[in-house]
């Protein structure tokens, strides 16, 4: 059986909402590794808006412009999972760890 899930962006792609539900916002800091955002290893990514949404399967993925806070490139990401679908409800993934976008 396959759930429908509504994913749209709001507010000028401030908000990523599913299922007309505001879930995820931007201004969160994302610890992104093995990413093309710029020269740090890590990049402690402030995410300034979202650009676009998919899911796949069972996953919530974006891309986000933004800014690296170390070195102050700016960029917008590969596909970045913010989320989860789990019977039809969505389910965060933890800001705080490290993310590989792609």
């Amino acid at each position: 059986m396959s759930v429908t899930v509504s994913l749209r962006l709001l507010d000028e792609g401030a908000w990523v909402s599913v299922n007309d539900s505001r879930v995820v916002g931007n201004s969160d800091v994302w610890r992104l590794a093995d990413h093309a955002v710029c020269d740090c290893e890590t990049a402690f990514f402030v995410v300034e808006v979202f650009t676009e949404t998919a899911v796949d399967a069972r996953s919530v993925d974006v891309r986000a412009g933004g800014r690296c806070i170390g070195c102050g490139e700016s960029a917008t990401t590969d596909w970045l999972t913010v989320g989860r679908v789990d019977d039809g409800e969505f389910r965060r993934v933890a800001v705080g760890g490290v993310h590989v976008p792609g």
